[in-house]
C-alpha cells in the first residue's frame, strides 16, 4: 500500500506568509517585504555577533 506525503507548508519566519518553495521563495519575500527583511538583518546580526563573528 502506498503512503500519500502531504507537502509541508514552509512560511517567512517573521510574518508567517506561505512561500512556494523554502529557498527561492525566502529570497524573493525578503527583497519583496522590508519589514520582513528588516528582521532578517536583525536576527542574522545577532547570530554573527554571538557565534563571534564581525
Amino acid at each position: 500500500m502506498a503512503v500519500e506525503r502531504k507537502a509541508k507548508i514552509i512560511r517567512c519566519e517573521f510574518c508567517g506568509q506561505v512561500l512556494e518553495d523554502p529557498m527561492l521563495a525566502f529570497m524573493e519575500h525578503m527583497e519583496a517585504s522590508p519589514a520582513c527583511r528588516a528582521m532578517w538583518d536583525e536576527w542574522r546580526a545577532n547570530v554573527r555577533r554571538e557565534a563571534g563573528g564581525t
